[in-house]
């Protein structure tokens, strides 16, 4: 998983040289260095490299540093740079919305970029706020491919994808049994987005007010834990199913949970398993 660099990252900002400002850069240049999820595409690091070449950068720009900072700001510089990503394509003129506002120059590197590094596991730009027109979460992309790229204005932080990722590692090798109400295409659909379940991992079984799940005592007396998760919809069930589902469920060590209608399930289950996943799988 990779994350483009947008030049104005790596490019001294060219408005000021008040000190607080410089070193706030400087700052956030090694914040960004550490966070090895960084690429630079080919054209953004020619474009940074010609931009320093006759400023025989970095030791101009940090002489005045300490030798402690002008090493650290040194590494920084140099271990973004050295992580580069070819891009192959060049393509027309690409749409993005939000518009990048950063400099036409950046502008045409960073689309050069983004459509030369397809495949190669790009899913983001590593950016700030003041490159784009306005804040969001992602930029659209036409033509694609990508159709997209989310939008990262601080390092390490946690791009959609990879909680995604980290969502579907939770329920990997689990088994949804729900009792209450019955299955709607949408809902089990909503689930499956949500958590990365299979169409196969789901069984409902089927209740409504005044009308008994079947076999409840039998499907669900053999569940395992670490390996099925329990729900009752007590909304769409009675008191007493409600109980017996909850005392099978817990008879049997498996991880339960309640909602009291079925459009709470697949944001239900997200909270709950992230913040307390099962101990173990068998």
């Amino acid at each position: 998983m990779k994350i483009l660099v947008d030049a104005r990252i790596v490019l001294l900002p060219v408005d000021t040289i008040e000190e607080k400002s410089l070193l706030k850069f400087w700052s956030s240049l090694v914040d960004w260095s550490t966070d090895k999820r960084l690429v630079m595409g080919s054209e953004t690091l020619r474009f940074v490299l010609e931009q320093y070449a006759d400023r025989k950068f970095p030791e101009s720009d940090i002489a005045f540093y300490p030798r402690e900072l002008r090493n650290e700001y040194r590494r920084a510089f140099h271990s973004l740079i050295s992580r580069q990503v070819d891009s192959t394509a060049r393509p027309p003129r690409r749409s993005l919305d939000p518009a990048y506002v950063g400099g036409n120059r950046e502008s045409e590197v960073l689309q050069l970029d983004i459509s030369g590094s397809v495949g190669n596991e790009v899913v983001a730009i590593a950016t700030i706020e003041t490159s784009w027109s306005r804040m969001e979460s992602a930029v659209a992309i036409d033509p694609a491919p990508p159709e997209s790229l989310e939008l990262c204005f601080e390092p390490h932080r946690q791009l959609s994808v990879e909680r995604t990722g980290a969502i579907a590692g939770i329920f990997s090798g689990q088994r949804l049994h729900i009792v209450g109400g019955k299955a709607s295409e949408h809902v089990v659909e909503a689930i499956c987005r949500a958590t990365g379940l299979s169409l196969a991992d789901i069984e409902w079984i089927p209740s409504e007010k005044g009308k008994k799940p079947r076999d409840l005592d039998k499907r669900w007396g053999n569940l395992r834990p670490g390996k099925d998760i329990a729900l009752c919809v007590t909304g769409r069930i009675g008191h007493s199913e409600a109980r017996a589902a909850k005392i099978a469920a817990v008879g049997c060590g498996v991880v339960y949970f309640e909602v009291e209608s079925v459009n709470e399930i697949a944001v239900r289950l997200v909270s709950e398993m992230v913040s307390k996943p099962p101990a173990a799988k068998p």
